[in-house]
């Protein structure tokens, strides 16, 4: 699509992280991809998330209804992490 591997969405992330990082409770920030989105789980591993683990019929409009539960934490010097912070997201690793 001519829109794509403009770099707007990756500045957009960078614009999202770096807001985040400045608030002090946000310690952490979770997304959702669909099992067979190669591309945005491409685009989010290059950008330093995590995939923690799958969530099935997490969709109920689309197929495939699986859906990978990613995340990154924004203070790296923590030693923490995405895992330290998942909690009970009912996802399976």
């Amino acid at each position: 699509n001519e829109y794509r591997q403009r770099g707007v969405g990756r500045k957009l992330l960078d614009l999202l992280l770096v807001n985040a990082s400045a608030k002090p409770d946000v310690k952490v920030v979770y997304l959702h991809v669909q099992t067979s989105n190669a591309a945005a789980l491409a685009f989010y591993a290059a950008a330093g998330f995590e995939t923690l683990g799958r969530l099935e019929n997490y969709y109920t409009k689309i197929a495939p209804s699986d859906c990978f539960v990613l995340a990154k934490v924004l203070d790296a010097s923590s030693g923490a992490t995405a895992a330290d912070y998942l909690g009970d997201l009912g996802c399976a690793p």
